[in-house]
């Protein structure tokens, strides 16, 4: 008889690090993990995802091997953003260094959502690359499903599950393949001619400047400009790129409606490569 080993056949892990204090209000509307808990169970519902937190630890398990273990398979890591969450010293040694050494190896992707104001850009979290070698990253290097200037917790609860729904969407999205029925955002026009893919969040915040850059790097000269967008992986510059293009070509649409004819409106549209 052999002993063949079975692939594992579990859905994909969903990984939620999260403050214990940002959970702890007696009203349900309050209660950040449960809110987003309730729009992610579908998701287990229908065997598309494994969805983990610290509460599925049992009793007498070893709670710091049961939680870097699921942190090691864990496919998409939710970070819901606070002053606990940055004051927490097990999230800021242990979980969040994990989750940036799998986003670094292309294993998990981080999805922040910013629950209330906190130093987001000023905390740097330390964690091993590939080659072992110490790196310091802030997690503004990742592009949060909502604006600091409209944290979960300041705008109304309507607002707060459209977020948590985004949340969720993109989550999905990643751990099946399937695309949303509903858009998650960055749609043109339906009457805009464009063949751009569709981005992924409709919240786009803190690159300003280097959309301004990328717009003049692109204008300079009367020849034909490429622009090359370099950083670390999943800082976000593919959606750098779409959100200009996005941003040039609805101009473009606008201009065309009562100043271009066809033929100009046409060869404007040559010009938004990126």
């Amino acid at each position: 008889m052999t002993d063949e080993t079975q692939p594992d056949q579990s859905p994909p892990l969903i990984f939620i690090c999260y403050a214990h204090k940002d959970n702890e209000d007696s009203e349900f509307k309050q209660r950040c993990l449960d809110r987003l808990l309730q729009h992610l169970a579908p998701l287990e519902f229908d065997e598309e995802a494994i969805i983990w937190c610290d509460r599925e630890l049992q009793i007498g398990n070893e709670w710091n091997p049961e939680i870097l273990k699921a942190l090691n398979s864990a496919k998409v890591a939710i970070a819901l953003l606070s002053p606990a969450f940055f004051a927490s010293s097990y999230i800021r040694t242990k979980e969040m260094p994990m989750i940036l050494e799998q986003v670094d190896k292309g294993q998990t992707t981080l999805l922040p959502i910013m629950l209330s104001p906190c130093l987001v850009a000023e905390s740097k979290f330390r964690y091993r690359d590939q080659h072992g070698e110490e790196q310091k990253r802030s997690l503004n290097d990742f592009q949060a499903s909502n604006d600091m200037k409209r944290p979960l917790k300041g705008v109304p609860e309507h607002e707060q599950d459209a977020i948590l729904l985004r949340v969720t969407q993109r989550a999905r999205e990643i751990v099946t393949g399937k695309k949303p029925n509903v858009p998650i955002g960055g749609e043109l026009r339906k009457d805009t001619p464009n063949n751009l893919p569709r981005s992924a969040t409709d919240t786009f915040v803190g690159r300003a400047e280097a959309l301004i850059e990328i717009h003049d790097r692109l204008q300079a000269g009367q020849s034909v400009a490429i622009c090359a967008v370099s950083g670390m992986g999943g800082i976000g510059k593919t959606e750098l790129a779409l959100q200009y293009a996005i941003r040039k070509q609805a101009e473009i649409a606008l201009q065309s409606s009562s100043m271009m004819g066809t033929e100009s409106f046409v060869a404007e549209l040559h010009q938004l490569a990126v």
